[in-house]
């Protein structure tokens, strides 16, 4: 049976169905004329399933229909039966039709995109053949009857051909208009068994082109040339025919009846709903506050990096009248914003958020009866708060940038969920999360349901799943999607006297700008992984939907860029809510889109929900049955685990573009310190105490310290509460094993967290201060810019970007990290488990090992992500180039000194060192090379570009020992040229074309040290977004110190920021109507 879950992909199938004529004048009929195409075969594939969920490891969801159109599509009237033919015909662009296409493994490629179809092909036609006892005298008709195709708005043509004899072409009938976009609902893909839209087309067949005996009527579809080859083209068919009749059989409409049920499921006449600009930034959570800023050096980046992110031109808050059409504005705001309005139980009054001019968003309610509007009391200057909820007893959840912090892959604001305590007059922060929080919303039970966007040391664009807590913060559990990739649920709402069942935005991998996605249902999930429970209404290529508002387990209220839908669970789209032309005209005229209708309705109130914290308590306690117990945990046993590292994973007070650097190569995006360890007994269990609303990862350390399993993760506890947990990332469907004996960690009181000899604990990692010392102690000795051992260089010295021992070990392998893949990695990959760099440590490579405290240090370093630059302040400094908002800004870019090294490279080098082992063009960055991140995870160790890119062959910090210059120096000048090495180029330090390229080095590291110095050199002083950032959260005053920590600094920003709540000032009075 097929699922209620869409699959993004097109095709064109053959539609046809054999049946006995019921009419003598047919000569044959295939299918029924019943706006249907449930008698036609479907594969036995849940297109559904597959378009949502795609594991290319296992068997391909796709390969019947792909065998099937690969054969060709051939009907033989008399012989063939429905069975045969399928429910729809590819056009081009279609994955499931296309056989020549097989998806690699995901281990294999960065970015989801990377296996996505290409499409291009097309298809070739459909065959009818049958008989004819003699020639016709007269014209036959060929009928065709559609219920979909997709694009709705593509020109999809076919063209008939009668025994091989183009006869004409037409178009299918589905046309889009001002009064109907939704013409069709490219949905019968999906749901196979549903209702269409009935059109038809009756071609004229000349009786001069038919014969006695054996005919062929073939049709052959022809793609939309305007839409992209990746777009899939698909149709499906009511009906095919042929008669002697021209007239098309009537098929009733299913719109007008269904569209009454729809618009009965509302179940109020009034609708709220507001209508706001588009928002800055192209992300889902780029729409509120402004981005970083920056101080680049470059003009054009700087004023990219201080705009709005929020939306401009204006807001209004609506109610409609859906019976008269009658459209009262609530709330007008020409200059400012306006959104996500929510209804109070009583239906007496609408909250919502409100940015006035020069403002951030606070949160209003309007009381109905009245019309008058107060602001909320509970405000911080300078902050956002957005995504308010109603709870039980009068308190507000709501979603604050008040947490002070920005993404850690981007350059906006975070906000993170918080509640008003109205007996208490208090905003708490519920959420200790570094990443975005959104669209809290209560349930029956109590909890609340909100979507979660983390990424800790994994993909920062595969996982933004839906989670459940109790509203104080407690027992935070991933609800649904944290291990199903490449996808955003937001926007979730439980279907109103449901137990389990819930609609929402679903958006493929990293989600659209302002919430834009498809519509989805989520019924009864028996676990978070359980697929069958989600299904995707919207068709192939609508994702123009936002905030959808459950009205039934069938319905939802949804809105597009300007109208007011109703859509089933099928995919069908209801155009029957009306607004008045002109103010249609003035949302154009002044480019604001529609979000968030809600109905005006009475709803009932969720339970109450006891709160257990101690909110004068700092810590938390925590209580784990046995640590082997999780997923992919392979073999480990309960007595393998000895210790438990505790560590914590920081915000950002700033960031600037959508990688991890300069904080790590293809890692970490977050700084994580390390706290301690505490103890696990030989049954697996601990017992121990943490620090409250933190964010902690744990991991698993073995009898010698080294790491079997990383937390790819967070999880918080709240003040003063006790939590027990089965393992380490068990499956929520799981129940805890019978235990014979009480566990051996509660037989004693919670441990502390204990220190590591050799670690700074609270302190973050940093790979200059911590872990260069061992290597220049333990390593330079060979890998040195002189013997070059290995061809590895592990001397002090900075790169464009990197340390350039730090980019030498990461791309020899020599440290493991989560590689910014999909998480859950299996026992020793990560951290000091997977080493190489630790097992040369530890007396593996020339007897060498480092004493146990600076073992403790590699290890610990490695455990927390192997961290390149330990400190907030890295974001801008220290670099010749950088990212911002993934445009790279190269300071050298036009310096005439780089165009006098590239003549010498030219002149002396370019005879070998081309294409791949071309040099950089470059200092800062190769124009050809890869990004950072991507270059880590696409060029393997033995590339020529990991050694001659140039992080690897130019050295900042000492010129002269870049590799530009030490290689092709002739050994007797104290280079490594000759004896059968590379080619003395340069006889002596005094050769011209040597001071050439030593000149352009040294002004790359006189930039860096005089206008750019690195966040840990004695002249630094916070400059750009770092700057900003902490003036505007009050860790800088005015003046900048001459002494000048950024560590310090970054510290007392995270005192600051960490665990805050905000006591209020007295209740305002109600304001006037703005």
């Amino acid at each position: 049976m097929i699922s209620r879950i869409h699959f993004a992909a097109g095709a064109v199938f053959a539609c046809l169905f054999a049946a006995a004529s019921a009419r003598a004048e047919n000569v044959f009929e295939i299918g029924r004329p019943d706006a249907s195409a449930a008698e036609f075969h479907d594969f036995g594939v849940d297109f559904n399933a597959a378009r949502f969920y795609f594991d290319e490891t296992k068997t391909d969801p796709y390969e019947a229909p792909k065998k099937f159109f690969a054969a060709g599509v051939r009907y033989e009237v008399g012989k063939n039966s429905p069975s045969d033919f399928p429910f729809v015909l590819p056009v081009s662009g279609c994955e499931w039709a296309d056989a020549s296409f097989k998806r690699r493994p995901e281990s294999e490629l960065y970015y989801p995109w990377d296996n996505r179809y290409r499409g291009g092909k097309t298809f070739g036609p459909a065959s009818i053949s049958f008989k004819l006892g003699a020639a016709p005298q007269k014209p036959l008709y060929f009928k065709m009857g559609f219920v979909d195709k997709a694009p709705a708005s593509a020109d999809i043509k076919i063209e008939v051909l009668a025994n091989g004899e183009p006869v004409e072409t037409f178009s299918i009938p589905y046309k889009q208009t001002a009064e109907n976009k939704y013409p069709c609902f490219e949905n019968i893909l999906f749901n196979p068994k549903t209702w269409g839209i009935p059109a038809g087309v009756s071609v004229k067949i000349p009786a001069s082109a038919l014969k006695a005996g054996e005919n062929e009527i073939s049709f052959r579809a022809i793609p939309d040339p305007k839409k992209s080859p990746r777009a899939p083209q698909w149709f499906a068919v009511d009906y095919i025919s042929l008669s002697g009749e021209p007239e098309l059989p009537k098929v009733e409409n299913p719109l007008g009846r269904e569209g009454e049920k729809a618009l009965a499921a509302l179940g109020c006449g009034k609708i709220a709903f507001t209508a706001r600009g588009k928002s800055g930034d192209i992300h889902w959570y780029g729409n509120f506050g402004r981005f970083a800023g920056s101080e680049s050096f470059d003009e054009k980046i700087d004023a990219m990096m201080d705009r709005p992110a929020y939306s401009v031109g204006g807001g209004k808050l609506a109610l409609l009248d859906v019976n008269t059409g009658e459209l009262e504005i609530l709330v007008d705001d020409p200059e400012g914003g306006v959104r996500d309005p929510v209804v109070s139980c009583d239906a007496k009054k609408i909250m919502y958020s409100h940015r006035k001019d020069g403002e951030r968003y606070k949160i209003f309610e309007i009381d109905l009866p009245s019309r008058k509007i107060r602001q909320m009391p509970f405000w911080e200057e300078g902050y956002d708060d957005i995504e308010p909820a109603y709870l039980p007893g009068g308190d507000i959840v709501f979603v604050s940038s008040r947490c002070r912090r920005m993404v850690p892959c981007w350059g906006v604001d975070v906000a993170i969920l918080h509640r008003y305590y109205a007996g208490e007059n208090i905003v708490r922060p519920i959420s200790a999360n570094v990443d975005q929080d959104n669209s809290p919303w209560p349930l029956a039970d109590g909890k609340i349901i909100y979507m979660k966007w983390e990424y800790v040391q994994k993909n920062q664009m595969n996982f933004h799943s839906l989670w459940k807590k109790d509203p104080n913060g407690a027992n935070d559990m991933v609800f649904f999607g944290n291990d199903i990739p490449n996808h955003l649920y937001i926007d979730a709402k439980q279907v109103p006297g449901s137990q389990n069942s819930y609609t929402l935005t679903f958006s493929d991998w990293h989600g659209n700008r302002d919430h834009l996605g498809r519509v989805a249902f989520l019924r009864n999930p028996r676990n978070p992984s359980d697929v069958s429970a989600f299904s995707i209404a919207s068709g192939e290529s609508l994702a123009n939907f936002s905030y959808p508002f459950p009205l039934s387990e069938n319905y939802a209220l949804v809105s597009d860029f300007d109208s007011i839908l109703i859509m089933d669970d099928k995919g069908h789209i209801f155009q029957n809510i009306k607004l008045p032309k002109e103010f249609s005209e003035e949302l154009k005229r002044k480019k604001l889109e529609i979000k968030s209708p809600v109905p005006v309705k009475k709803s009932r109130e969720g339970k109450p929900a006891a709160d257990a914290c101690d909110y004068g308590a700092d810590d938390a306690t925590v209580a784990l049955m046995d640590a082997a117990i999780g997923r992919n945990m392979g073999s480990v046993k309960s007595s393998d685990v000895k210790k438990l590292l505790v560590s914590e994973v920081l915000p950002l007070a700033c960031h600037l573009t959508g990688g991890m650097e300069p904080i790590t190569m293809l890692g970490t995006f977050s700084l994580e310190r390390p706290l301690g360890t505490v103890k696990v007994e030989d049954d697996g269990s601990a017992h121990f105490k943490v620090p409250a609303n933190r964010a902690l990862s744990f991991t698993a350390l073995d009898s010698d310290g080294k790491a079997i399993k990383k937390m790819q993760s967070f999880v918080n506890f709240m003040q003063g509460t006790v939590t027990s947990c089965i393992g380490c990332h068990e499956r929520r469907d799981m129940a805890p094993p019978p235990i014979m004996h009480k566990l051996k960690a509660l037989r004693r009181p919670a441990d502390e967290i204990a220190p590591i000899p050799g670690v700074d604990c609270g302190e973050v990692p940093d790979f200059a201060r911590d872990i260069q010392p061992i290597l220049t102690k333990y390593c330079a000795g060979c890998h040195n810019p002189s013997k070059f051992a290995a061809k590895i260089d592990l001397t002090p010295g900075m790169g464009p970007m990197f340390a350039r021992s730090y980019y030498a070990l990461y791309m020899a392998r020599q440290l493991s990290d989560g590689l910014n893949r999909n998480g859950n990695m299996p026992p020793y990959a990560f951290g000091s488990g997977a080493s190489g760099l630790l097992k040369k440590l530890e007396g593996g490579h020339h007897a060498k090992r480092a004493t146990a405290e600076e073992l403790n240090r590699v290890k610990t370093w490695l455990d927390t992500g192997a961290i390149h630059a330990g400190s907030i302040a890295a974001a801008e400094s220290g670099m010749l180039g950088s990212y911002y908002l993934n445009r790279f800004a190269a300071r050298d870019a036009n310096w005439r000194e780089i165009a006098d090294m590239n003549a010498v490279f030219k002149e002396n080098c370019a005879s070998c060192h081309k294409g791949e082992k071309r040099l950089p063009d470059r200092i800062s960055r190769d124009r050809k090379e890869r990004r950072n991140w991507h270059f880590a995870f696409y060029e393997k160790p033995d590339s020529p570009r990991v050694r001659l890119s140039s992080e690897a062959v130019f050295n900042l910090t000492f010129p002269e020992n870049s590799a530009v210059l030490c290689a092709p120096l002739d050994a007797k000048a104290g280079g490594r040229a000759g004896k059968g090495g590379h080619p003395a180029i340069f006889k002596s330090r005094a050769d011209p074309r040597y001071q050439t390229v030593l000149k352009a080095v040294q002004k790359a590291k006189n930039f860096v040290d005089s206008k750019n110095p690195r966040y840990d050199s004695p002249n630094y002083k916070p400059r750009g977004a770092y700057l900003r950032a902490m003036k505007r959260y009050g860790i800088i005053g005015g003046e900048n110190s001459e002494n000048f920590s950024a560590f310090e600094c970054d510290k007392k920003y995270w005192d600051a920021a960490i665990n805050r709540p905000f006591k209020l000032p007295e209740p305002l009075n109600e304001n006037e109507k703005p």
